[in-house]
């Protein structure tokens, strides 16, 4: 009787996308010595996917992969009555997020939005801001205290950085 002898190959394929994040894919797999008249067998038994950023805060991964899984919630619709966050939202949130860690603006909550799309919030003491990015593409920045008026205003990609400045100095006034 002859035995195949199985050999394990580990792959690994690293990109980027636009917002500096990495993804490592390793792929293992399992290859076997063919013995004369036996079946080829090689194939990818497993894979596993790592998505890390190339750079920046500590905090950026976690809410990265929080964004990213706010794109399952299969079941948000029908108990809430608004669309989950879609594609579009995820990925003006993502991008958002990676300009936010370049002054290091670390959200205090990532979430659905009630509008349908995702919530970036910030608080402080008694102060609080967020971000929306919403399903039809939309983004609008908001802030608020006891002690002022709401403000509310449209946010378009080149204004992400000025935003975050913005937001960070409501959120340190005394």
């Amino acid at each position: 009787m002859m035995l195949d002898s199985i050999s394990t190959e580990v792959r690994s394929v690293e990109s980027f996308d636009s917002t500096g994040v990495a993804t490592l894919e390793m792929r293992e797999r399992a290859k076997s010595k063919r013995m004369p008249f036996q079946p080829l067998f090689d194939r990818f038994d497993s894979m596993t996917t790592l998505v890390t950023p190339n750079e920046g805060p500590p905090w950026l991964s976690k809410c990265l992969q929080d964004v990213t899984e706010l794109g399952s919630l299969s079941d948000y619709e029908a108990t809430t009555g608004v669309a989950a966050p879609n594609q579009v939202s995820i990925r003006n949130a993502r991008s958002i997020l990676s300009v936010l860690a370049k002054i290091d603006l670390c959200p205090s909550r990532i979430g659905p939005s009630s509008d349908e799309g995702i919530c970036i919030s910030f608080s402080s003491r008694d102060r609080y801001a967020d971000i929306e990015s919403f399903n039809s593409g939309d983004i609008m920045a908001a802030s608020y205290s006891a002690n002022s008026d709401t403000e509310v205003w449209r946010v378009c990609e080149a204004e992400f950085l000025r935003t975050g400045r913005k937001i960070s100095r409501f959120l340190g006034e005394s």
